[in-house]
């Protein structure tokens, strides 16, 4: 019986050190908003200009993804290219976990 405990046991260990790993610190993800991203995506995440997306309430893999790729030149945009590479891994998993965190409502016409 107790041979069947272990993996459990170690699958809880693993899973509890991977999600504290990977996710990214909430007031830091908004510090870096506030300094970097809020002129065109809003510290709430809404986009400020025209043809500039909102941030808020999308979801976290998707924003690490996108910034990711801007930095790295698989995705081009004048502005967002320089921008992301001003940030480390960790500013692109705090701020993505600052928007996805922003909870968003839709309001149905009558």
């Amino acid at each position: 019986m107790k041979r069947f405990m272990f993996p459990p046991l170690i699958l809880t260990i693993y899973v509890f050190s991977v999600t504290s790993v990977f996710a990214g610190d909430l007031l830091q993800g908004k510090a870096k908003a506030e300094t970097v991203c809020q002129t065109c995506h809003g510290v709430d995440g809404l986009g400020t200009l025209a043809g500039v997306p909102n941030l808020s309430g999308q979801n976290e893999d998707y924003i690490v993804i996108q910034l990711q790729a801007f930095r790295a030149e698989r995705r081009q945009h004048a502005q967002m290219s320089i921008i992301a590479k001003m940030l480390s891994d960790a500013d692109i998993e705090n701020v993505a976990t600052w928007y996805s965190s922003i909870k968003i409502s839709v309001e149905l016409p009558d």
